[in-house]
Formats: structure tokens, sequence, C-alpha cells
């Protein structure tokens, strides 16, 4: 898959385009049948991916390196939370379309 195009986007509601680049539209969006307050919500949560996918990496490789610390120093098996990173990790290679 080739690489998303890069954040920050924005949005006028209707179109999420790159942060100074309105002519560079990255997505469109059509209104949903429950009308324009919902085409709206899905517009700024478009807009918002590229900072969610950031955030999202950054939270897996923190709890990650924790987890690691938390097996090798403490000596504690920390299984729920492993699991729940493995589950949010394929979210998101799912967003990359790995």
């Amino acid at each position: 898959m080739s690489s998303i195009t890069v954040g920050p986007w924005t949005t006028d509601g209707q179109v999420v385009f790159p942060e100074g680049d309105s002519a560079n539209i990255v997505a469109a969006v059509r209104t949903p049948k429950g009308g324009m307050r919902e085409l709206f919500a899905n517009a700024y949560l478009m807009a918002a991916a590229p900072e969610l996918l950031e955030a999202c990496e950054r939270m897996f490789n923190s709890l990650a390196a924790y987890l690691d610390y938390a097996r090798d120093s403490l000596k504690e098996q920390c299984y729920a939370p492993r699991e729940s990173l493995e589950l949010g990790r394929a979210a998101l290679a799912k967003t990359k379309g790995e």
C-alpha cells in the first residue's frame, strides 16, 4: 500500500484536505441517512485520522515497552494488556493496508 497523504488534515464539513492545501482533496463525504449532522461528524473524524494514527502508534509503542520492562525487570506476566496491544496493532496494520 502506498503512504497516506501527509497530515494534518482539515475539513470544511464536506471535503477533507491537508491543512493549507484545499485543492488536494483527501476525501469527499456524502450525506448519509443521518443527515448533515452525521456528515459533519464523519468529515471531522476523517480529518483527525493522521493524528489519531500517530497517537495510537505512540501509545502502543509505550505500552509495549512497559510490558517488556514488567516482564524482564519485575518478572510479571501481563497477559490482558498484551492481548489488547496485539488487537490494537492489528487495527493499526489494517489502516495501513497490511
